[in-house]
């Protein structure tokens, strides 16, 4: 198959316009060199090669050394993909956890939430996926609303696992800077809230911005609650004017080699738990949810991973194992807790992985 050379600068014959989205004609150099010597080169008419060379001894020349020199650093610049490791046994198995911050979106036509709800029951890739939705409880724009709540419900009763994201009325509050009594007010507030969405025991965390401090995780772990990060963002976080990711894929297929380079495979052959963090309020990824399944399965094996028969999780049960299994653990006791030196809930439910 034939491949076009990178764009140049191209007087055109007779007009003496710059072109600099042409690409250079699919010839190859013998072909160039014989075109040369009939006194053309491409398409171009006999003689104007004469005329190009007698143009570009003047300021064009330097233009075109210019955009030469620009082409050649951006290209050496580029990260090209690098081919999976070539390592002794099988290769590790990975399952995605998919997560989701700042929802519910209240947006209608369609909703992004709700679109992403539907992709995971009826997508082509696995159908009837489950996810865990950290939800912004108290939003004014958001779950603090009668739209929010019923799409929360709606979330719950589609076997979607909700979890606890902000909590203020105020939106997006990191919690270090919040007082430790309107905290512990409003987390309690929000389990509360879940509780009676979803009927059982909310049990995860995350911080807005992932920001917290010994005294918020101690705080976190008295009532029960615990933080599950990403490995993988998916950079989708801004919400309002562009939000698009024309880089979605790349960025992926980095991670995922970056992640293939730190591991092994498990002792006992088990895929690893991959948690991915999406924005359910951002309509581009709402759209391209399902493109996102595919972008994760093809890169993930282009990274040198084994995927098993399921690659997503897809039983709330499940979920809730994996992700106590990849908790943030709590620091160590060695100051009074927010909460008074109390029994931590379900605080032995699983041991968290070392460096977890």
């Amino acid at each position: 198959m034939t491949r076009n050379r990178p764009a140049i600068l191209v007087l055109a014959a007779g007009g003496g316009k710059v072109s600099s989205t042409q690409p250079f004609p699919p010839y190859s150099w013998r072909d160039t060199t014989d075109s040369c010597r009939a006194g053309r080169v491409g398409d171009l008419p006999a003689g104007s090669l004469t005329r190009i060379v007698r143009v570009l001894r003047g300021p064009l020349r330097i233009l075109a050394c210019h955009a030469a020199l620009l082409v050649i650093s951006a290209l050496a610049g580029c990260r090209t993909a690098t081919p999976p490791p070539v390592l002794d046994g099988d290769p590790p198995s990975i399952r995605f956890l998919l997560t989701f911050d700042d929802g519910p979106s209240i947006r209608s036509n369609p909703n992004p939430t709700l679109s992403i709800m539907n992709q995971f029951a009826t997508n082509d890739v696995q159908p009837g996926i489950k996810g865990i939705f950290f939800v912004q409880t108290g939003h004014p724009r958001g779950g603090g609303t009668p739209k929010g709540r019923e799409i929360m419900h709606r979330l719950a009763a589609a076997g979607q696992v909700l979890a606890i994201h902000s909590t203020s009325p105020r939106g997006h509050i990191d919690h270090t800077r919040v007082s430790t009594n309107t905290l512990v007010r409003e987390l309690t507030a929000a389990k509360q809230l879940l509780r009676d969405i979803g009927g059982t025991e909310p049990l995860f965390v995350r911080p807005p911005f992932g920001s917290m401090n010994p005294v918020t995780q101690r705080l976190y772990s008295d009532l029960g609650l615990h933080v599950v990060l990403a490995d993988i963002p998916a950079r989708d976080g801004v919400i309002y004017g562009y939000n698009g990711s024309f880089r979605r894929r790349i960025h992926i297929r980095h991670c995922l080699e970056d992640l293939r380079a730190a591991v092994s495979p498990s002792p006992t052959g088990e895929p690893m738990t991959v948690i991915i963090g999406f924005h359910d309020v951002n309509p581009y990824t709402a759209r391209h949810m399902t493109e996102y399944l595919h972008i994760l399965v093809d890169e993930a094996r282009k990274a040198g991973f084994r995927l098993p028969a399921k690659p997503f999780y897809d039983d709330p049960r499940d979920i809730t194992e994996a992700a106590l299994c990849r908790r943030v653990p709590p620091p160590p006791r060695t100051h009074l807790s927010p909460l008074g030196d109390r029994p931590t809930p379900q605080a032995n439910l699983a041991p968290a992985p070392p460096g977890g």
